[in-house]
């Protein structure tokens, strides 16, 4: 199963359903106790929110990329597609432990 970006439409549905959960949960309090619902930083909360699932998975490959490719040259000489795309074939020759690629990922 292939795993999916998150959409905008996935993020509003979650977003509502965690409102009505917690906006529940403050129920519970004192009435001066409870938070306003348009408050100070709402803007900037709302903003992270929506900028976090889409930004972190491209900054994740990123960084994983910078990690795996200079790791691949030092240690296979070389960087080919099945070795980035961890799908090993088979055993690896120049591979201190003998292991697959895949087993590394």
């Amino acid at each position: 199963m292939q795993e999916q970006d998150p959409t905008l439409g996935g993020l509003i549905i979650a977003f509502v359903i965690l409102f009505v959960v917690f906006r529940a949960l403050e129920l519970f309090r004192a009435r001066e106790r409870r938070l306003p619902i348009l408050r100070k930083g709402l803007l900037t909360d709302g903003t992270y929110w929506l900028f976090t699932p889409f930004v972190t998975k491209a900054i994740t490959r990123i960084c994983v990329a910078g990690v795996v490719i200079p790791f691949a040259l030092i240690v296979y000489g070389k960087l080919d597609r099945d070795l980035s795309s961890c799908k090993g074939s088979g055993r690896s020759p120049g591979s201190p432990s003998g292991r697959r690629p895949s087993e590394f990922c």
